[in-house]
């Protein structure tokens, strides 16, 4: 529990940081792409077993605990189908079972979740970005992006 709350008291003030930049008034969907961006670099930096020793020393120094709670827990008979035997099943060692079902699997959760928000503000970013920097844009381009504008909403804007 000690290393979940160290782990993600990391992930949040990150996360808090960017709601802050983001929450500004003027930031722009270039810089909100950036962000969400480097949210996802910074989840998948953690995502691996160096950072997660990390966690684990800071959350062994702050219980006083050297163990998981399954080390202290009996171990379970497993209902096998008939037919099949215990040999098959392969049971990985405390630590490693909490790697992969906890902290992993809470890692690519929030990063999944993060790609999909960052989709949909890079597709924003693709309609809707050229009004921010009109006068860096090509007027080729610019007329491009109006005429796919138009097309999108025909009932909202006139030529």
């Amino acid at each position: 529990m000690t290393l979940m709350i160290c782990f993600w008291n990391e992930i949040l003030i990150k996360f808090q940081d960017v709601s802050k930049i983001l929450q500004g008034e003027n930031v722009n969907l270039d810089q909100t792409v950036n962000l969400y961006e480097m949210l996802e670099s910074c989840l998948m930096s953690l995502r691996n077993e160096e950072q997660f020793s990390t966690f684990e020393s800071k959350a062994k120094s702050m219980c006083g605990s050297q163990h998981y709670k399954k080390d202290t827990q009996r171990k379970r008979k497993l209902k096998l189908p008939y037919g099949e035997s215990e040999k098959e099943h392969t049971e990985f060692n405390r630590r490693k079972s909490f790697i992969t079902n906890n902290y992993y699997s809470s890692i690519d959760t929030l990063k999944s979740h993060l790609a999909r928000r960052k989709d949909v503000y890079l597709q924003l970013k693709n309609f809707f970005g050229f009004l921010w920097n009109m006068n860096e844009v090509e007027k080729f381009d610019l007329k491009e992006k109006a005429n796919n504008l138009l097309n999108m909403y025909p009932s909202d804007l006139d030529l």
